[in-house]
């Protein structure tokens, strides 16, 4: 018997280009960047809800998927295009934003809008996303500046370019972080499981010590020992909202959930 083909709940369109022209590489860091948009608001520890790529309508650049958790996962979308639209972000889905940059970008290089509708409905559009989209939302909203930052080296690797996942003492979930080569990916692979002190470019909210992207451009292991250099580090980068932390060490342990 004919195994039947799963149903598509979600399809994602580019405007303005046929689907010769996207590379496959720009296909999946589209997926890629949909799929953490779907999984918004999640706890670090549950399963996020995963996007499947089905098929791809013949004569355009639309492209019908499966996702997981349909209700949930569109419902996050749908409230995210509301954000969008209005140019502004809630609390919820400003750790959306890396995701809407990779987003913003990819639209930019291939001079197209980029549509998330839901499969089921033909006029249902959930989000529209172009090339000035992440400018618009983030303008005022973030701050940059080389750092240097004390963390856990939890994950090192990545598909289509070199990452790690850091967790940071001040955060509950762990940052992705890119890395400047490939090689350091292969330096930092050891340190696995290990506290590193990285040194890179860093974005976080204005007004709290929240890092929402770092791009590490070397590290060397943390040693043991008195950390008053990771807490000046995060002191620099909080624009004082640090130093309104009556008990840090009390403030870490609730905050990490130690």
């Amino acid at each position: 018997m004919k195994r039947r083909a799963p149903a598509a709940n979600l399809e994602i369109v580019l405007k303005g280009v046929f689907p010769e022209d996207v590379a496959p590489r720009d296909l999946y860091e589209i997926v890629e960047a949909v799929q953490s948009l779907v999984g918004l608001g999640i706890d670090e520890d549950t399963e996020r809800p995963a996007v499947r790529l089905l098929d791809i309508r013949r004569g355009s650049a639309r492209y019908l998927c499966k996702v997981s958790e349909p209700d949930s996962g569109l419902r996050r979308l749908r409230a995210l295009g509301i954000d969008v639209d209005k140019e502004k972000l809630r609390e919820e889905h400003i750790e959306g934003l890396s995701a809407l940059e990779d987003l913003s970008r990819l639209a930019k290089r291939l001079q197209i809008q980029l549509v998330l509708k839901s499969a089921d409905n033909g006029d249902g559009i959930l989000a529209t996303i172009g090339p000035e989209t992440y400018q618009t939302v983030s303008r005022g909203l973030l701050a940059s500046g080389e750092v240097t930052l004390p963390g856990q080296i939890e994950k090192v690797g990545g598909a289509t370019a070199p990452r790690c996942l850091l967790r940071l003492p001040t955060q509950t979930r762990a940052v992705v972080c890119s890395l400047d080569s490939r090689s350091l990916a292969k330096q930092l692979g050891p340190y696995v499981y290990s506290s590193v002190v990285a040194k890179g470019r860093a974005t976080w909210i204005r007004g709290s010590q929240r890092i929402i992207r770092f791009r590490i451009a070397s590290f060397r292991p943390q040693p043991t020992g008195p950390v008053s250099e990771g807490f000046a580090a995060l002191r620099r980068v909080s624009d004082g909202a640090w130093d309104k932390i009556g008990d840090p060490r009390r403030y870490l342990l609730e905050q990490t959930g130690e």
